[in-house]
């Protein structure tokens, strides 16, 4: 008989090890956190900033904030860069009326949340549609009790589904969430007034975690998370001396009252260098850091270091076994899987298996599913691998461990670097935000192995060879120096100069000096004995090393 069993494990290249025992998934405990630090990068002073998001557009890479900028018939969504600098303005239809919040879904489109209506615009400003109670192109709408219809003066709050692409809109003074399309059509809607478990008073904004809404009260210290189809699934009481009642979700974490919290809510820390106020709105750029709208002022707080337990960038796929089983007379396990991935339609998926004191990639896939291996396979759907594990482990019993690793669908490179661009005397140096870690590098040479490159092979103690035999990863997790250069070489960067180093000591950004204490060698690596405002570790993160994108 071969026993299945599993453990769960958090990579960049995502890693799902699964064992099949009576405490499934009921055994994992919280995550424990590093706290994370937060500098002020920039400020620039804005008139009547409301609602801001931020969008990266996938075919040109550029990242953008658009803020809710003005009140009134003269309301509009402004553009800026990421460094502050104004892109361009958008107009979001005739007879405007206080746009106070936005969320912009992943082909560009705006979904702006105004006083008594909802509002759609692609993002080179054309208008789509309008709704609410007698909304159209050139009328901004009423107030309204209906369904579709809107009654709330102070700001509203708008979000879009992960996994269904619904809207969803707090409808302030009708103490209700309603539920439309990406058409503007009403859908439904969910709570009502009231103090009980499920009830809001004057639901304020809202945010969308994965397959949860989370709703903030404006009368109330509670956090109340529904269901997508709006069931109720649990609050939290969340009681502090701040009036800011707007929450921004950030993957599996969400900032509220100028605080960042997990999705358990549990604490990860307080953000003290951030302000808070009635108006205070907050959105999360693609590497986690800060922009902040309120009080005339758009502001981006960036993290001093890389955070444990915060992917960097896009959302990191989710592999869930869903069965393991033996077929009955045969040497054949049947897995089913599922890759949870809401930005990405695809993912490519590798499976080593720990078979006793052995470590195996199996090969012997049976009824033709090890086409699945390798190649990319729709996201979100149940999948089934069946392997003839007697072809490939000549063992009659034991109890085999399975790993999953599968890398985004988007994903061109081994890791998700982030670069900062310092500028210099003599010219710009872009080097990483963040250092690469030996885990980084074993993480991605696993993967390969995993879905059968010929590149990589992995010995049965659980080191990884080069096709030609140069050991590139210890067993016990040490990249050697092939090991780095091939990582580099994948990944076409190159690592930073002792030169560039010092260079990057010496650089300026505005209104702060870089003080980073550099060793005098850079590979080998030493590192840097101090942590900076601008994410680079300290020397008591061992292992760690700093890339130059050209």
């Amino acid at each position: 008989m071969i026993t299945p069993y599993c453990m769960i494990m958090n990579t960049t290249i995502r890693k799902f090890t699964y064992f099949l025992t009576a405490c499934l998934l009921g055994c994992l405990t919280g995550h424990a956190y590093e706290q994370d630090n937060w500098y002020l990068a920039w400020e620039i002073p804005v008139n009547a900033p409301y609602g801001v998001e931020t969008w990266e557009n996938n075919n040109t890479g550029v990242e953008q904030i658009y803020l809710c900028n003005g009140t009134s018939s003269a309301s509009k969504i402004s553009v800026y860069d990421l460094n502050g600098s104004l892109s361009r303005n958008i107009q979001i239809a005739n007879t405007r009326n206080s746009a106070v919040d936005l969320v912009i879904d992943e082909n560009g489109t705006l979904f702006i949340s105004e006083r008594y209506s909802v509002t759609c615009i692609s993002n080179d400003g054309t208008f789509q549609w309008r709704t609410g109670k007698g909304a159209s192109i050139s009328n901004a709408g009423a107030s309204g009790s209906l369904e579709g219809e809107f009654n709330q003066d102070p700001p509203h709050g708008v979000g879009v589904g992960i996994l269904d692409n619904n809207l969803y809109v707090t409808d302030y003074y009708n103490h209700r969430v309603q539920v439309l399309d990406v058409n503007g059509t009403y859908k439904g809607q969910f709570s009502s007034h009231g103090t009980a478990p499920g009830t809001i008073q004057h639901p304020m904004d809202l945010d969308v975690m994965n397959d949860k809404i989370i709703v903030a009260s404006r009368m109330t210290d509670y956090l109340n998370v529904f269901a997508a189809d709006g069931s109720f699934l649990n609050r939290f009481q969340i009681a502090d001396n701040h009036n800011s009642h707007h929450v921004s979700v950030f993957h599996d974490t969400f900032v509220y009252r100028g605080k960042l919290y997990s999705q358990s809510v549990e604490t990860i820390t307080q953000g003290t260098a951030l302000s808070y106020s009635e108006h205070r709105r907050y959105a999360f750029t693609n590497s986690g850091d800060l922009v902040e709208s309120g009080n005339n002022l758009l502001r981006l707080w960036k993290r001093a270091y890389r955070t444990k337990g915060l992917p960097q960038r896009n959302v990191i796929p989710q592999p869930a076994i869903r069965k393991v089983a033996q077929r009955n007379g045969t040497n054949v396990l049947d897995l089913d899987f599922e890759i949870i991935d809401s930005d990405d339609s695809n993912a490519t998926v590798g499976i080593i298996a720990y078979c006793g004191n052995d470590k195996v990639v199996p090969s012997t896939w049976v009824d033709g599913t090890g086409s699945k291996i390798g190649t990319p396979i729709a996201t979100n759907q149940v999948h089934r691998v069946s392997w003839d594990v007697k072809q490939d482990w000549n063992t009659s019993t034991g109890t085999i461990k399975f790993e999953i690793l599968c890398q985004d669908g988007r994903t061109n490179k081994p890791v998700d670097i982030h670069f900062l661009t310092l500028p210099l005397a003599d010219g710009n140096l872009t080097i990483s935000r963040s250092p690469i870690l030996d885990a980084d590098m074993a993480n991605y040479f696993r993967y390969l192995v995993a879905i059968g490159s010929n590149e990589l092979v992995m010995n049965s103690l659980g080191g990884i060879s080069k096709a030609n035999g140069d050991l590139i990863l210890r067993p016990d997790g040490i990249v050697n120096l092939t090991g780095k250069d091939f990582f580099m070489n994948k990944l076409g960067y190159r690592w930073a100069t002792t030169t560039e180093i010092a260079n990057a000591k010496d650089a300026a950004t505005p209104g702060t000096i870089n003080s980073w204490t550099p060793s005098n060698q850079v590979k080998p690596r030493n590192l840097p004995q101090t942590v900076n405002e601008y994410g680079f570790d300290t020397g008591t993160h061992a292992r760690s090393y700093w890339v130059v994108k050209e």
